[in-house]
């Protein structure tokens, strides 16, 4: 049986490539960042990483939240 996913390679994902940032478009974190800033009363913080992603064994990620992140899932 064939899977119907496609696993990435190193080769997909620069070794340059900022944490949490999906590789591919580099203008993805530069569309991020002015999205989250476009709600009323948004600031820099907003727009902040806030996870890392880790590569722990080929094709297997670890996903983070960051210690320095300001806003954290369930506050």
């Amino acid at each position: 049986m064939t899977p119907d996913v496609t696993e990435p390679t190193d080769a997909d994902t620069p070794a340059d490539a900022p944490a949490g940032i999906p590789p591919g478009d580099g203008d993805f974190a530069a569309a991020r960042r002015e999205q989250l800033l476009t709600a009323p009363g948004a600031d820099e913080r907003d727009a902040a990483p806030r996870i890392d992603v880790s590569e722990v064994a080929p094709n297997t990620k670890r996903i983070d939240v960051r210690g320095d992140a300001a806003f954290r899932p369930g506050s």
